[in-house]
């Protein structure tokens, strides 16, 4: 963790930078060590704008890297439309049997990258039910193999790739 910005008494106090371990950081302003006034924290799929008082949100909404933006009225992904953002802002639908399986187009093609018969188990990774491991999407390297309960649990809800 690390602070840039004015001290008052060991206390975060005026315009100020926080940085977290993870990465993620708070830009903004600070009273008496907490966030207090307009800010936003960064994180790595999207940021937060909004105002705080004393450390807690007053208003805000998250803003993703692709643009969506979500406030306390969601309006995407609902049950009479399930398209995602892209889909929305683009127009572009992709055909029945050809449906995006993510909203980031930098993943996107990651759909047609699975070997057959193996199951996507999201965060980059799949399941080879051959080798019984689960294997990194890009290097398909192994990265761990999982419990019996995990394995059923993938083999039994996970997206498989047809041969």
């Amino acid at each position: 963790m690390s602070y840039d910005g004015p001290l008052v008494f060991g206390r975060y106090e005026g315009q100020g930078v926080y940085r977290y371990p993870d990465g993620t950081r708070y830009e903004g302003a600070f009273k008496n060590g907490a966030f207090h006034g307009p800010g936003k924290l960064v994180f790595e799929n999207g940021v937060f704008e909004g105002v705080f008082k004393n450390g807690r949100e007053i208003t805000g909404a998250y803003i993703f890297n692709d643009g969506l933006k979500y406030e306390d009225n969601w309006g995407y992904l609902l049950p009479g439309d399930r398209r995602f953002h892209s889909e929305h802002e683009t127009g572009i639908i992709n055909p029945a049997g050809a449906l995006s399986s993510t909203n980031d187009p930098k993943l996107s093609s990651r759909r047609n990258s699975l070997p057959p018969g193996c199951y996507d188990v999201g965060g980059g990774e799949y399941y080879d039910p051959r080798t019984g491991y689960v294997h990194d999407i890009v290097t398909k390297s192994k990265r761990r193999q999982p419990p019996d309960a995990e394995r059923q649990w993938i083999e039994g809800r996970c997206r498989m790739a047809g041969p």
